[in-house]
């Protein structure tokens, strides 16, 4: 009787290959260790991709959908710039059990900055560190736009908040700056690891 070929075998493949580049790179990837690694031998591996670049490439294009599928469902340049923020702060860590509490610190930081909860205008270093929260210029373009400065009374002004083109178009230049930032973090991050 005729072997059938296992369906989910070119998925076991690249999920060694990724685990193994993210142990060592580039160079802790061969045919021998994926073939181990993923539970079948080496022409098997070779059936499916001709070489190591082959698999490199599959990686990418994995790396691709999945970041295309987190960004994706984003509807504003708020949500990339964090979506982007929670990939930078998960090529730092060095585990999984790392990412939880690093989202976990970045969501509560966020909160305190954007502006809304507690005044940063004007206080000294939490006006300078809410510049690099993407929540602070998404509420700001929020506030904007409702023209928090008029409708809340109780609010100290803040000169984000300004009704004016000109402060909207700022804040959501900077959430699109702090993307490009945390997007070239990630891909430093990324290729450090490979080279490593």
């Amino acid at each position: 009787m005729p072997r059938t070929p296992d369906p989910k075998l070119q998925a076991r493949i690249l999920e060694a290959a990724r685990k193994l580049f993210a142990q060592g790179g580039e160079h802790k990837l061969s045919m021998r260790a994926l073939a181990r690694q993923a539970g079948t031998n080496t022409p098997a591996v070779y059936r499916r991709f001709r070489d190591r670049a082959a698999i490199l490439d599959a990686l990418v294009q994995q790396f691709r959908q999945n970041a295309f599928a987190v960004l994706q469902p984003c509807r504003s340049p708020e949500e990339m710039a964090h979506a982007m923020l929670g990939l930078a702060l998960s090529s730092l860590a060095r585990s999984t059990e790392q990412v939880l509490p690093m989202l976990v610190v970045a969501i509560m930081v966020s909160m305190v900055l954007a502006g809304g909860l507690i005044p940063v205008t004007g206080r000294l270093l939490l006006d300078q560190t809410s510049w690099l929260v993407p929540a602070r210029w998404g509420f700001s373009a929020a506030a904007s736009t409702v023209d928090l400065n008029n409708v809340e009374a109780g609010l100290p002004a803040d000169r984000l908040w300004r009704h004016v083109r000109g402060s909207w178009l700022f804040d959501m230049g900077m959430l699109v700056v702090l993307a490009v930032v945390f997007t070239g973090i990630v891909r430093f991050r990324l290729r450090l690891r490979a080279r490593s």
